[in-house]
């Protein structure tokens, strides 16, 4: 097993040789600097800075295992990359630093994480040959992280459960703490194992001892596994949000492969016990081509932000991502501010954003207008009299990202190359179109209708600069932003 400097050197030379380089690499969007991205981690406000940690491979295609990659921001705009945080150093650990969360708690942030064991060998690695444990570490300052500590282990889960238990989520609540795991749970029908997936919810009162509280389930079986659980109270009750597996397809419901969403606690939280709850609803966060594991937290002035990966896995076999062939792959969504309102959580994106933008431009209907760069901010308003349309048309391939509704009927839908593979994503708006911001970011776009209500995120890649985009239905204007400044340590 590697120790940490040899992690970080072999890693470092692999920025450095081949890091922050392609085509495609965005202006305003969390990136790797090489290798892989997945679900951001460890989100918090500390000291006056934002976190943002993530699941990392810089060695991508090799056996090194998943890292905790760090950014740090004081503002949202300018960001410092701080290099690796967390490394697959301890037996616990040793096939990768998998996802977690992070809870400040007098003067200290916490970082909680699984550690990912699997064993060589002919094992099915859902009930044998893996292992995971729940570890953590501390910082006074959040960039220097205290020895691990194992919080939880195969022999702390309930024996119904596989091995897959993972992505501890910290929720406070009258001054306790709870530790969500998603979980798999054996479970058959009619003599056909099936699974399900679950939330199990660990007790604490100071972070340390854990023991269990009890499970957070659906009143029938909704998928057989549920990653990346997040618990927090909006609007008088407590959201549990999560990304189940396994959930079968609708028309205009569970169109990827996997899902992410949110759900209600069914009941209001009071007192010690937990037991057995169940989950009232679930309504997808995102309704477009790549958006998963998205995880919240409550910065220091009371805005409740959520940040996703913009991706989901397994989906290469519907569509690609040009962007491996540069050395890179994945991105971060922005950050976005989630408000309730008639009991759904809209999401816009964090105001520091609107910093960025410089040059305005008008967007007149039916007029094709040459965008001014490959990364810009468009607000439109819909006439409100018949269909709304929205083209982004690539002019060097000729391939097309269209947006249109009629009534509360809405589809994102590609033409040609522009999409990589990917071809038609439906919804069903709470009400007509009104309003729509778009933020394209050179090979990513996120769609946010009627204050965030809805919302469509995609990654796109043109083949040359100078998208034109129309209109039909409404008009309206937008900014060319700027980039984020970034230190690459």
């Amino acid at each position: 097993m590697k120790t940490r400097e040899e992690w970080e050197r072999e890693v470092k030379a692999a920025e450095q040789a081949r890091g922050w380089q392609g085509r495609y690499r965005m202006k305003y969007h969390l990136m790797p600097p090489v290798g892989w991205l997945n679900d951001p981690n460890g989100l918090c406000q500390f000291q006056g800075v934002y976190h943002v940690f993530f699941q990392y491979d810089p060695l991508y295609g090799t056996d090194s295992g998943k890292f905790w990659g760090h950014y740090t921001s004081k503002d949202l705009v300018s960001w410092n990359y701080e290099g690796l945080a967390l490394f697959p150093d301890r037996q616990e650990d040793r096939n990768g630093v998998y996802s977690g969360s992070a809870w400040i708690r007098d003067g200290e942030m916490h970082l909680f994480y699984t550690g990912n064991v699997k064993r060589k060998g002919d094992y099915d690695y859902i009930d044998r040959g893996r292992e995971s444990c729940q570890l953590g570490v501390t910082s006074r300052n959040g960039l220097r992280m205290s020895e691990k500590q194992k919080f939880l282990g195969m022999e702390d889960y309930p024996p119904e459960y596989t091995a897959h238990i993972r992505d501890p989520k910290i929720y406070e609540k009258d001054g306790r703490f709870y530790m969500a795991l998603g979980g798999r749970k054996r479970w058959e029908q009619e003599g056909t194992r099936l699974d399900r997936g679950a939330i199990l919810v660990y007790e604490s009162a100071d972070l340390e001892t854990w023991k269990l509280a009890g499970e957070i389930e659906s009143r029938e079986r909704f998928g057989y596994m549920w990653e990346c659980p997040d618990l927090f109270d909006l609007g008088g009750r407590t959201v549990v949000s999560f990304s189940p597996q396994g959930v079968p397809g609708e028309a205009r419901r569970f169109q990827n492969v996997y899902q992410s969403g949110y759900g209600f606690l069914s009941a209001p939280f009071e007192g010690r016990g937990w037991g057995t709850r169940t989950v009232d609803g679930f309504r997808e966060w995102d309704m477009g081509f790549d958006f998963y594991a998205p995880q919240s937290f409550q910065g220091e002035d009371g805005r409740r932000l959520l940040l996703a990966w913009a991706s989901v896995p397994d989906s290469e076999k519907e569509y690609g991502n040009p962007t491996v062939e540069e050395g890179w792959i994945h991105c971060l969504t922005v950050l976005r501010e989630i408000r309730e309102r008639n009991g759904i959580l809209c999401q816009e994106p964090a105001g520091e954003l609107k910093t960025l933008r410089k040059g305005e431009f008008s967007l007149p209907e039916k007029e094709a207008v040459k965008l001014p760069s490959d990364a810009v901010d468009i607000e439109l308003s819909a006439a409100g009299n018949g269909p709304f349309r929205v083209m982004l048309e690539d002019g060097v391939s000729g391939s097309a990202m269209v947006l249109e509704a009629e009534g509360t009927q809405a589809r994102l839908a590609f033409s040609g190359s522009l999409g990589a593979g990917r071809k038609e994503r439906l919804a069903v708006l709470d009400r007509e179109i009104e309003d729509v911001r778009i933020l394209l970011d050179v090979s990513i776009a996120e769609i946010y209708i009627n204050g965030g209500e809805t919302v469509f995120t995609t990654r796109l890649y043109p083949q040359g600069e100078g998208m034109t985009l129309r209109t039909e239905g409404g008009e309206g204007r937008g900014w060319e932003m700027g980039g984020f400044q970034m230190r690459k340590g």
